[in-house]
């Protein structure tokens, strides 16, 4: 009797367990697979996705949100819009010198302006080695030129010394149009590395009606993906932006993210312009802005 009492109850337990394992609702949750570029839960990001508004969740509505090995979420790249327009908006600093700028949209985590240790590495201002490569009021030895920095024509320095600053300098032609270039995962533009580009137009002749930033994307990039409500038309390879009405002194600026083709070789030139179109044309290049920003230029390197 006592052996049969146990053999029954033993085939009961070995029932539930199987009967469990076919309950979806007793099963574990799938684990999120870092790595395969689709964002679970569990998971801020995943390879391109970042989910819908990863900058603007942070209180930022502009710019790049990137996504890091672990999948967690480098949000250093997204911004107000201020941080590369070489514009003061805040009346606290041209851009990188913006102390909410700091170590965001390429700039350096040290303001080279304020006397402040920002990044809290015991050096401040020119005595920072990130001043000493990047700001030109610390540049005694006349090594950098106007475009060096993403501020450099409206930053109040000769940076080049050549008796010519800012806007009087033909260096600086231009700059109401602007496009830059970044490489958030890499110091240079090397085959495979991303690109993130932004483009500036600031209403610098009167105020601007509704007007379209057109960028044409040259041969020789790949994985685009538009920010800020661009739309990529692959049959014409061009990125548009719509822009709202501007008045005199307001700028618009887009982002957008691209990758240099893996098949790219050393020493190819891959140059990338911007422009602005209206109805009806405005004039366009220097002092007659916006028009076409200036054309930024890449060479491949290893």
């Amino acid at each position: 009797m006592g052996t049969n009492f146990r053999v029954f109850w033993g085939i009961m337990v070995i029932g539930l367990v199987l009967a469990s394992c076919d309950d979806p609702e007793m099963q574990p949750a799938d684990e999120p697979v870092c790595g395969n570029g689709v964002r679970e839960e569990g998971e801020a990001c995943d390879g391109l996705d970042t989910g819908p508004d990863a900058c603007g969740d942070v209180g930022l509505p502009s710019g790049l949100a990137l996504c890091r090995v672990d999948c967690t979420l480098d949000t250093s790249w997204c911004s107000d819009g201020a941080c590369a327009n070489r514009l003061d908006d805040h009346e606290d600093g041209y851009d990188c010198d913006d102390v909410s700028c700091l170590g965001r949209m390429g700039c350096p985590p040290e303001s080279c302006v304020d006397g402040i240790d920002n990044d809290g590495d015991g050096m401040a201002d020119c005595a920072d080695t990130d001043c000493m490569a990047h700001a030109p009021g610390c540049n005694a030895g006349c090594t950098f030129s106007e475009r060096d920095r993403l501020d450099g024509c409206s930053d109040g320095y000769d940076s080049d010394c050549d008796g010519l600053t800012d806007g009087g300098d033909p260096d600086c032609d231009g700059d109401a149009g602007l496009l830059l270039a970044f490489f958030p995962e890499a110091e240079r533009p090397t085959a495979g590395a991303d690109v993130l580009v932004v483009v500036t137009f600031l209403a610098e002749d009167g105020a601007l009606p509704a007007s379209t930033i057109t960028w044409a994307v040259p041969e020789g990039f790949d994985g685009l993906v538009a920010q800020d409500g661009g739309v990529y038309l692959a049959q014409d390879r061009t990125m548009s932006w719509p822009t709202e009405a501007l008045a005199q002194g307001e700028w618009a600026t887009v982002h957008a993210l691209a990758r240099i083709a893996p098949t790219a070789n050393v020493g190819d030139v891959l140059c990338l312009q911007a422009r602005l179109e209206t109805d009806p044309p405005r004039l366009t290049d220097a002092p007659d802005l916006p028009g076409p920003a200036d054309p930024v230029c890449l060479e491949v390197t290893q």
